[in-house]
């Protein structure tokens, strides 16, 4: 892929969201925007606008910069091959709901921080943001999980929602893997996986999420 000046790099790590129940039960249709509800679950590590950062190196970067205890969780974490049953975890153990309010509406999983992923997603995304010389637009990183993207004002009706706090409190979540994905424009994104631990099961699985979804409307 050429390094083009319009090329926005994304790093995420992949996540399963496993919920008992199909977020298309719990949002309107007239409430969703854009890309609506968010199969592809991930957490944003290092957003780069306008920066193209090469795949074969950022895997390595990872593990540069921060901590050794970081970096030895993490080498732990991409080394093997994590079975769902055994490393899947509640959701809320993780997580609380809230949401982001701009020229959309977002509800969100935001991680708690008192759990051991707040500080290696943090350390990673500074030591990041100082590799590769980029200036964030927020004050504070904020390590998230997008359940959906809405029309703005329309957020606190979810937040507040007994049936999505319900659904939650019987879902789970398992990390999967680093990937990145390359927005070049008109909304033509190329994701690229840089561990492969759940690599096939993910593809397929947002495959099903998203017929279903097709199927509800």
């Amino acid at each position: 892929m050429e390094e083009t000046k319009k090329t926005t790099s994304c790093l995420m790590l992949a996540a399963n969201l496993e919920t008992p129940v199909s977020l298309t039960a719990v949002f309107d249709s007239e409430d969703l925007k854009d890309t609506g509800i968010e199969f592809d679950s991930h957490i944003t590590i290092l957003y780069a606008r306008d920066k193209f950062l090469e795949k074969m190196e950022l895997l390595d970067n990872i593990m540069d910069v921060g901590s050794k205890a970081t970096r030895d969780d993490i080498l732990t974490y991409i080394s093997k091959q994590r079975d769902f049953a055994e490393y899947a975890v509640p959701v809320l153990d993780l997580f609380e709901l809230g949401n982001f309010e701009n020229d959309s509406g977002y509800v969100v999983l935001k991680l708690k921080k008192d759990n051991e992923w707040f500080p290696i997603l943090s350390t990673l995304n500074k030591g990041l943001m100082e590799k590769y010389g980029i200036t964030s637009d927020f004050p504070n990183y904020t390590p998230h999980l997008t359940l959906a993207e809405l029309e703005p004002g329309t957020t606190e009706k979810y937040i507040n929602s007994e049936t999505l706090k319900l659904i939650l409190r019987g879902s789970l979540v398992h990390f999967e893997d680093f990937i990145v994905s390359y927005d070049t424009g008109d909304k033509v994104y190329k994701v690229h996986n840089l561990t492969t631990n759940h690599a096939v099961d993910r593809f397929f699985r947002i495959r099903e999420l998203r017929n279903e979804a097709m199927e509800s409307e």
